[in-house]
């Protein structure tokens, strides 16, 4: 599959993608994991749902900041509640 840059990633919603990035940051709110992914190109952040296969759970919080990560997931656009209209 071929790499995306994340500032290009608005361009694939509803489509599965590749990114290579470093993980920024790491949150665990129970049973939601949100990551944040970072590039040359920008920034991006992943949620891991309740529903996910527990292979995807368990390497979503085996990460830490700043590893170098290879992503393959699906684009989705923000909810339009959380549009921020200054992007």
């Amino acid at each position: 599959m071929k790499r995306t840059n994340i500032k290009d990633l608005k361009e694939n919603i509803g489509e599965e993608v590749s990114i290579s990035s470093w993980v920024d940051s790491i949150r665990s709110h129970g049973k939601l994991i949100f990551l944040d992914f970072r590039d040359g190109t920008g920034k991006v952040q992943a949620v891991v749902l309740p529903n996910a296969n527990e292979e995807a759970r368990g390497v979503a919080a085996s990460l830490r900041d700043e590893w170098v990560v290879e992503v393959v997931g699906k684009v989705n656009s923000r909810p339009e509640k959380m549009v921020n209209e200054k992007e």
